[in-house]
């Protein structure tokens, strides 16, 4: 992959937990640092030791995460914007709150890639609800999902064509794990 032109990248993952997305994100967050100069996390806590030191954390308080995580997303939103502004050679990637990032994608003429974890039947509350969701997915420059299963329901369901990547694996982790797994074929064995 050569370096990309734009040469900034801001990651939008306003409330980083300990799962499965948060793991695909530092994989990936700590991949592209390879090919970006400047890389920019907005998010709503720093805590995670596992967020490469690469990345130039944009953090609101916890504080709004306390009021409620739908306002903690917003005030998220409006540093994403900020940042974005700022930043005229910019890319979004979006790993959560994605309508939100697509929004202000959409308002600044951002290129924006989403990352979706969702399944496409859990967002049909109501026709209006579909519709909206449709009309933003559809903006999107790059959806991203994890599987040819959820590949096909966004198909289906919104007529649109995401690109499927596999989830990253972190050979380092896989290593540790499959040595842990003999040692414990061992110990089982000679008992």
């Amino acid at each position: 992959m050569k370096q990309n032109k734009q040469n900034q990248i801001i990651f939008f993952f306003p409330d980083i937990k300990t799962g499965g997305v948060e793991k695909n994100f530092f994989i990936i967050s700590k991949y592209l640092t390879n090919f970006f100069k400047y890389i920019y996390l907005v998010t709503g806590q720093n805590k995670n030791s596992n967020i490469s030191r690469k990345l130039n954390i944009i953090q609101t308080s916890a504080f709004w995460f306390l009021i409620s995580r739908r306002f903690g997303f917003i005030i998220c939103s409006i540093k994403l914007f900020l940042i974005s502004f700022k930043l005229k050679n910019s890319v979004i990637f979006s790993f959560q709150g994605n309508f939100y990032a697509i929004i202000i994608a959409i308002i600044l003429k951002k290129k924006i890639i989403i990352r979706s974890n969702l399944s496409p039947q859990s967002w049909h509350g109501s026709n209006l609800r579909f519709i909206a969701f449709k009309y933003l997915l559809s903006k999107a420059d790059v959806i991203i999902v994890n599987s040819k299963d959820f590949s096909n329901q966004m198909k289906r369901i919104f007529k649109i064509k995401p690109t499927t990547i596999f989830n990253p694996v972190d050979i380092k982790t896989l290593k540790n794990y499959l040595v842990i797994r003999k040692k414990l074929i061992f110990i089982k064995i000679i008992q």
